[in-house]
């Protein structure tokens, strides 16, 4: 099977301020989020959060959350999987908590 791109672009998020990557990802798959933190340098700090709900009108849950500091290693985060059944919703967010406002490339896989 094939992966496929729902959503990409480029997130320049305001520093402090979350920001959505992802508004809506109903479609029946596997969503995996790809952040690449490349642009950082010392003092930024980047917060990555998944979030989905089970049902259309239900509420939105945190499923995951990492926080990344300073220059990165490997700068290519991804997120847990997360398995959609195209009656939830999944939403990620990114905060640059510190540091120069900076862009990180991103997508939004689904298989």
């Amino acid at each position: 099977m094939t992966w496929i791109v729902d959503s990409s672009g480029t997130a320049a998020p305001t520093v402090g301020v979350e920001l959505d990557l992802v508004a809506d990802a109903a479609t029946n798959g596997t969503q995996v989020l790809e952040v690449d933190l490349g642009a950082m340098v010392a003092g930024d700090t980047v917060r990555i959060r998944v979030l989905t709900r089970i049902l259309a009108a239900g509420t939105m849950r945190q499923v995951a959350s990492a926080h990344y500091a300073h220059v990165q290693t490997n700068p290519i985060k991804l997120a847990i999987p997360v398995p959609m059944d195209g009656d939830g919703r999944f939403t990620a967010r990114l905060t640059q908590r510190a540091g120069t406002a900076r862009t990180f490339p991103w997508k939004l896989l689904r298989r």
